[in-house]
């Protein structure tokens, strides 16, 4: 069985200094759930595990499927070094049993012979590493698996799979010739055609899964055995009838319906069983789930359950099941695929052994799919090892509970291992439920209150600030002579109702349920792709009518920023205006990519401190993905640390109230959005 025993990894990203040693129980690996804020390396971490598997890949075969030639499928950067340090170091140990063998990938910001001059203790860390190598003398690069004892005929023994969070982007990391998917192609010798990555993988479980039908159909059905016919017959001390005969026939067809033995027989009971798990989750009356197969000119896989004896179709293929049950099913019935296709034959599921990494696991999954359905899968495979990272405490509190407490919990970046009860957002998650409710009511009320005391259009925008900005730019403009015509309000509101994209979305098809007196449109920035599919109307029409005088729209892209992602409303002005300086606080907004987060731990109390400094220089690369960073923003200080930002509020606040500086800011882009409710007012 192919496990990883221990991961190393000094000065890579926000990781320092960080030591993971797998746990087992009665030689079954525990799940390995890594945990911790954005930022906090573990996209980075996870990265480095599938390299390893690539490296190790590479001292087998000729031809990997996840790289072409002799390329690297994770690219070497040096700005992976955390800030401060001079060389970041990656060891991943992986172990069959006694067998060990060592993934070393190493980056200085020096040559290798002035990295080792400085630092005489890497030559410990680097040991059996080639360091007289070019590469490694002239640019500190050095990157190897080192086998030892390790046997390659485990990788025809054991499932690796690497799940990223980035199911259909293109991590920055990651070699732009890397092959993502599968392509069905001939097996030669010394060429691997299993790829270690899997994302959009539907089409070829559904494939593989109609493949085990057939041979099912064509190799494992039982037959009547005609012996049992003649044998009744010498027996018989009747006449026997041509009735006589073809009952029996009939009866003995009908005994042997649905009959299998044999390899594709038992995957197809194990994909019931998983199915079993999942729609017992939505559905619990019912006995079972199984799939099922069309016919011939609509070749689909159905999906039916059983309620009281009766079998009812659900889903009438694959296309038509939630994003949540396509994770579940490609993600567990893969598991299932890539042993089945390692050649090997099992009855169970306990049999199968590997790896499996997954980047964010809860991502698309409902509530109760993340706290009861995930732990129960995971834990139908003991002999895999999961390392998975996650953002959700229900999928935490799920583990902890159907693990037993044999589950590591592990805080990033510091790679100490936690209690559930010590993950900060399962202590936060009770109140963003329990108050969400009254939230929602209490704006509702609000909106509802405005509505009752209007003649015009109401336009609600997404949070506090984004009002204070159009509300300047249309007084702006009217004082130009444009929109003098435009009547309508804005809901103003300050911290006395919560107005986030998820909040205003349910306001939006809520309202739109009854008729309203008014026209109301509920205003989005353009930084969720969610949001900007749903809530956007067509090229042409640029709003979506909602029904009953409810209509919602995206901000459209300003003119100076048409490659840029995260479209927020403070986007409309420049940079330059967007870092005005406060000429009372010395402070202003910043950019993501004009800072580095950073933790320090505190030597008398040990506690980590979360940092974030300044960049002397903006992180060119995050140009395009860059966003207004308005989190903590006293925490963010220069390099004398001293507190430098305000918060997107205050921005608004200096625009709305036309303070020295903030008072001659160019509003022409706003016209873009003024263009679009004059045309939903005047429909």
């Amino acid at each position: 069985m192919l496990y990883i025993k221990q991961i190393e990894i000094q000065n890579l990203g926000a990781i320092e200094n960080l030591n993971i040693e797998a746990q087992f129980d009665q030689g079954n690996p525990y799940p390995i759930i890594l945990v911790g804020k954005n930022g906090t390396g573990k996209t980075l971490l996870l990265s480095n595990i599938l390299d390893s598997f690539i490296e190790l890949k590479r001292l087998k075969y000729d031809e990997l499927s996840e790289v072409k030639s002799n390329k690297y499928l994770k690219l070497g950067s040096k700005s992976y070094i955390k800030s401060g340090k001079e060389y970041s170091f990656s060891k991943i140990t992986l172990s069959d049993h006694d067998n060990i063998g060592h993934y070393i990938d190493f980056a200085s910001n020096k040559s290798g012979k002035d990295i080792l001059q400085s630092n005489p203790e890497l030559n410990n860390v680097l040991i059996g590493l080639n360091t007289s190598e070019p590469k490694f003398q002239e640019y500190g690069f050095a990157k190897q698996f080192f086998r030892n004892t390790l046997s390659l005929n485990i990788l025809e023994n054991n499932v690796l799979i690497f799940l990223p969070h980035s199911r259909y982007d293109h991590p920055a990391w990651l070699n732009n010739d890397t092959e993502i998917g599968f392509e069905m192609k001939e097996k030669y010798l010394e060429h691997d055609k299993t790829n270690v990555i899997k994302t959009n993988i539907l089409k070829e479980v559904e494939t593989w899964i109609l493949d085990c039908c057939l041979d099912r159909e064509l190799f494992e059905k039982a037959l009547p055995d005609f012996r049992d016919i003649i044998d009744i017959i010498s027996k018989s001390d009747k006449p026997l009838t041509d009735q006589i005969l073809l009952n029996f026939i009939i009866s003995l067809q009908i005994n042997l319906k649905n009959k299998y033995s044999g390899k594709n027989s038992n995957i197809i009971i194990l994909i019931n069983n998983l199915f079993t798990i999942i729609y017992k989750a939505k559905l619990p009356n019912i006995q079972h789930a199984r799939i099922g197969v069309g016919e011939k000119n609509r070749r689909t896989i159905s999906i039916i359950v059983q309620e009281n004896g009766v079998d009812k179709i659900i889903a009438n293929s694959f296309s038509h099941l939630s994003s949540g049950e396509i994770m579940l099913l490609c993600l567990f019935t893969s598991i299932i695929k890539e042993y089945d296709n390692l050649g090997k034959n099992f009855t169970k599921l306990e049999e199968i052994e590997g790896i499996v990494v997954i980047d964010e696991i809860d991502l698309h999954l409902h509530i109760e799919f993340q706290k009861i359905v995930l732990p129960q899968l995971i834990k139908l495979f003991p002999k895999v090892q999961f390392i998975i990272s996650t953002h959700s405490p229900f999928f935490l509190m799920g583990m902890d509970k159907e693990f037993a407490g044999k589950c590591s919990f592990i805080n990033m970046p510091e790679g100490n291992q936690i209690q559930v009860s010590q993950f900060s957002e399962v202590n936060v998650a009770y109140d963003v439920f329990t108050q969400g409710f009254q939230q929602m009511q209490k704006t509702f009320q609000e909106v509802n209150a405005k509505l009752q005391t209007i003649t015009k259009t109401l336009v609600i925008t997404e949070g506090k600030t984004d009002w204070k900005h159009l509300k300047n730019a249309l007084r702006v403009l009217q004082g130009q002579g444009k929109y003098v015509n435009l009547d309508f309000e804005f809901l103003e509101y300050e911290d006395n109702i919560s107005m986030g994209d998820s909040h205003l979305e349910t306001l939006c098809k809520q309202s739109a349920k009854m008729k309203q007196n008014r026209k109301m449109i509920c205003l989005f920035d353009r930084d969720v792709v969610k949001y900007i599919q749903e809530m956007s109307g067509t090229d042409d029409l640029n709003y979506k009518n909602w029904g009953n005088n409810v209509y919602s729209l995206c901000i459209p892209v300003p003119s100076h920023r048409q490659d840029y992602k995260n479209i927020s409303i403070e986007f409309y002005y420049t940079d330059s205006e967007l870092k005005t300086i406060d000429m009372d606080t010395k402070k202003r907004l910043y950019f993501s990519n004009e800072l580095q987060e950073d933790v320090e731990k505190n030597l008398t109390t040990g506690k980590s401190i979360q940092k974030i400094k300044t960049l002397s220089q903006p992180n060119t690369d995050d140009e395009f993905g860059k966003k207004i960073y308005d989190q903590d923003v006293v925490k963010i200080t220069n390099e004398n640390g001293v507190q430098v930002a305000h918060s997107k509020n205050n921005f608004a606040e200096n625009i709305l109230k036309r303070e020295e500086g903030f008072d001659n800011f160019d509003v022409t882009e706003f016209c873009k959005i003024f263009d679009i409710i004059e045309k939903i007012i005047n429909c």
